[in-house]
Parts: structure tokens; sequence; C-alpha cells
């Protein structure tokens, strides 16, 4: 995801989407799971039962039983939320970039919304009452087969050595992970330094202790998007300051026991200039790759490197919401570039000496997009390590996730949890599985979640028992089928992990995430 202000494009891709989610939902036909090559020989087994725990958030008593059903008692007060941190937040005004970045969103990905001012929004809550009432999670695993069976086998990420283990178990080690958003990846036509940078999107200055609180509070792997081009020559080199910086917050992140995965992310756009101009943007890609590879190479396993975003929407080769071409063969011609370049991903990495030869690599699907990369045209690279697994976003539907307002498409919603919704999660979830998992190639959704711009509904704010009842059903889907959900996470009131206090705001949240881990 990238911060909403720079959007423009997703107002276009939240109608298509709309469109194709209304679609699932009156049973549209799953013939989207063509056969993919497959580049690695790790595998998971299917179980043959599944169970689900209920607790009390009070008590945390629990119980385990062979149900379809989680109850988690909360309270409709949202007295864990905290509107207003107490700590100043220096920011820099931004002059935003008029095109477009790929933001998070649903399984249908690039919902794109309509960028917001610079000035901070500030909202009063609704009146609640202090009676506690019952959000019901009820993920349907009535397939055993739908649950996988390997286990986090407990071993701490290396900082130095690449250790004999599988991407799957790496993956399956990383437990449930959260992003650094709206930091590294931010960009300012203002910012000069590496701290005005960092701070230009709201964020205070990454400390230690901010990352500590991330693995405290029971998160295993930290995604850390990057904009490298913040502070490049026009040789296309990186400040050495900029690597340093990213270098500095990556220690800490494993030295707190939490896996790191570093990625290129929209990075002011530039990736949309492939089509028209692929030598030139090949260039760029691979210096800033080989930096990157440089810098990071005698990490070990606790650091994966991801080849991009939500990249391939390139609309001046096709129409990916229509499904038209372009240009000739436009279609073909989009999904055969945007492999070359996940291909010159693994060939610079693998060629960079040191640990790289053998590191875990996160290869981006097409625009992170669930139908999309199932798709026969969607080709993992070639990897001789056999070192590899797929980065796919989730934030469907994005008339609950990622819209505030209503649109000509799409009413926004305020609640989620229809049986509809239920099996449209589950759906997607075993798409991946049985597309990719169960044929050795593991899965980090690496963003998921209900995204800033949805925190409201036409004025009136979500409840956070509704926030945590869609997370927590997505992470807990996604995990036990074996997958690595990654919470789409920013920098401001509303956030779900505090950076001033260290801790998750909402208690159920964070209950509902050591639940799931322990299940």
């Amino acid at each position: 995801m990238v911060k909403n202000s720079y959007l423009p494009q997703k107002i276009i891709a939240l109608l298509l989407t709309g469109i194709m989610s209304v679609s699932l939902l009156v049973g549209c036909k799953d013939d989207n799971t063509s056969s993919t090559p497959l580049n690695s020989s790790e595998q998971y087994s299917s179980s043959t039962e599944a169970t689900s725990t209920t607790y009390n958030s009070t008590t945390n008593a629990k119980t385990t039983a062979p149900t379809s059903s989680t109850t988690i008692l909360t309270s409709t007060a949202d007295t864990n939320n905290k509107d207003n941190d107490s700590s100043s937040n220096p920011t820099i005004n931004t002059n935003k970039p008029s095109n477009s970045g790929n933001s998070g969103n649903s399984g249908h990905s690039s919902n794109i919304v309509k960028p917001s001012t610079t000035t901070k929004k500030t909202t009063t809550a609704a009146k609640t009452t202090k009676k506690p009432t019952t959000t019901t999670i009820k993920t349907d695993y009535k397939n055993p087969q739908n649950v996988a069976t390997l286990k986090p086998d407990g071993e701490k990420p290396s900082k130095t050595t690449i250790r004999n283990k599988t991407t799957a178990q790496i993956v399956r080690n990383m437990g449930i992970g959260i992003n650094l958003g709206n930091t590294f990846e931010a960009t300012s036509n203002q910012a000069k330094t590496v701290t005005e940078f960092e701070q230009a999107w709201g964020s205070p200055v990454i400390t230690k202790a901010m990352i500590k609180g991330i693995a405290n509070e029971g998160f295993g792997v930290v995604r850390i998007p990057v904009a490298w081009s913040n502070m490049m020559d026009t040789g296309y080199n990186i400040s050495s300051d900029y690597i340093n910086r990213i270098k500095e917050v990556t220690d800490w992140a494993i030295d707190s026991g939490l896996y790191v995965i570093i990625n290129l992310h929209w990075d002011g756009g530039w990736i949309a200039n492939f089509p028209a101009n692929e030598t030139e943007s090949m260039k760029k890609y691979t210096a800033i790759w080989t930096q990157i590879s440089s810098a990071f190479k005698n990490y070990g396993d606790a650091v994966m490197f991801e080849s991009m975003n939500e990249e391939g929407d390139w609309q001046d080769l096709w129409n990916r919401y229509g499904g038209s071409n372009t240009v000739k063969d436009g279609k073909k011609k989009a999904y055969a570039l945007f492999n070359k370049i996940n291909q010159k991903f693994v060939d610079i990495v693998r060629a960079s000496g040191g640990n790289n030869a053998k590191r875990h690599l996160l290869i981006a699907g097409y625009v992170t997009d669930i139908d999309l990369t199932v798709d026969s045209l969607f080709k993992m690279p070639t990897d001789p390590a056999k070192r590899m697994a797929l980065s796919i976003h989730y934030y469907n539907p994005s008339s609950f996730t990622i819209i505030e307002n209503d649109e000509s498409w799409a009413k926004a919603r305020a609640t989620w949890g229809t049986d509809a919704d239920y099996k449209e999660l589950e759906k997607y979830m075993t798409k991946l599985k049985t597309t990719f998992v169960d044929k050795g190639i593991p899965v980090i959704i690496g963003e998921m979640g209900v995204a800033n711009t949805a925190f409201k509904t036409n004025g009136v704010r979500k409840s956070r028992d509704q926030l945590t009842n869609y997370n927590l059903a997505v992470m807990r889907s996604a995990y036990y089928k074996g997958m690595c959900p990654i919470l789409w996470d920013t920098p401001d009131a509303r956030s779900y992990y505090n950076r001033y206090s260290y801790t998750i705001r909402d208690k159920d949240l964070k209950q509902g995430i050591q639940q799931i881990l322990k299940s």
C-alpha cells in the first residue's frame, strides 16, 4: 500500500473491483486456477481436522473444540483506541506527485482512493455504550484439506547465517507480521535528509524501542517498505546514509527476534514507465537491487528481499479490469514484461555474493492480485536455490477496507461478517493454498487489513470490534492455510500499533493474534 494522498487512479480501480466483488458474491465460476510452473521442491501436507478456540477477553480463559467459530467479547466503548498520541510529531508538508502508485487493496487489488490533503484529520468518536457486545468470528473449515500441518519450529531468525531451512519453514516461523508503513517509502519534494523523508508522512523517527515493541506484542516479521529513489543521484546511486538507516532499523528488528522483509515500494511510480522505456527502467531497477544486495549480502536468513510492491497495472498494454488489450497481445506482453522483471531480481541477488546465493526471496504476484496471479501467464522465476515465496495482498471487499464514503459504484460498508463475506474470504485463501502452497510455493500476504482510509464510513467511525473481526478472520484463514499474513499499518491516531506506547491499541486484536499463533 502507498499513502492515499497520491492515488488519483484508485477510483477507477475501485469501480471495477467493486463490480468484480459483486460477481463473486453471486457465485461466479472459479476457473482461474490455471497450472503455474513451480520452481520449488517444498510442499505442505494436509491435516485431518480443524479446531477453534473460544476465549473471554477479560479472563482469557479458553477452550478448544472441533468447531468453526470463535467468540470474542469486545466492548463497543472502544476504550483501547486513542485518537491522539501524546508525543509531539513534527512533519513536513509534501507536494504530492500527480501520478498514482499502487495502494493496498483487495484480493482484486489496486483499489484506488481519492487523494487527501496534507492536513491531518481529526474525528470525534460517536457515543457508545459500556455494555459489552459479542463479535463472532466464524471461519469455516468444513474441508480439512484447507488446513496446513507445517508448524513453526521455534527457532529465532539468524542474523548472519543462512540455515538449512526451506522457505516454507521460514515463512511458517514468521507467524503474523506488521508493516512499517508510511515511513521509509514516504516521498516528498521538500525533504532532503533521511530523517525528513522518514517523517514526511507523519511517522515519528523510528527507534529501537519502537521495533522492540513490535516483537513484544507478538509479531514475528516486520515488512519495511522503502522508496530508494528518495536519496539517489542521476546515476542511480543510493545515498549511503539512506542505506545505513535501513540497515540500522533492520539490525534492531533482528536483535528483537523479528524477521525483516525489505522491498522496493512504489518509489515515486517510475516502474510504470517499463512498457514505454524498458531499457532505462531496467537499468534503474538493476542498479537499485545491485546496491541493496551488496549492502545486505552478509545478513542471515532473518532478511528477505521482495522484488517490488503492487506493480504491473500497465494500461498502456492492456486493461486488466475490462480485459481488453490496448495494443496487440497487450496482456501477454504485460505478463511477459512482469515475469522478466521478477527474473532479473532473482538473477541480480543470486549473483551478488555473500549469503545472497541462498537467501530466501519474495516474488511479487501480478499487481499482488490473487486472480491475476493465478493466471497461467504469471510465472515464478527460475531460481537455482529454489528458495522463493509469493507475495500477495488482500483488501477485500474494498467497500469495507478501502473507501470511506459512498461511491457511484458501491456503498461504503461499516460492517463485515455476512455468510457471503466469509465465503469470499475462504474462496480466495483456498485458491492461494491449492494453487501455490500445496504445490511448493509458500505465500506471504504482504499487506492485509482495513486501511486508515476506511476507518470511517460516511463520517461515522467504524467500531473497533468490526476492524478486529475482519483482521482476525483474514489472519486466521491465511495462517491456518500455511500462509503468513502481514497487517498494513501506518503512523496515525487510528493505527493498530501505537508507535509512542509501543503497544497494540486493541487488546482483543492482540489476544486474537496470540490465539491464532497457538492454535
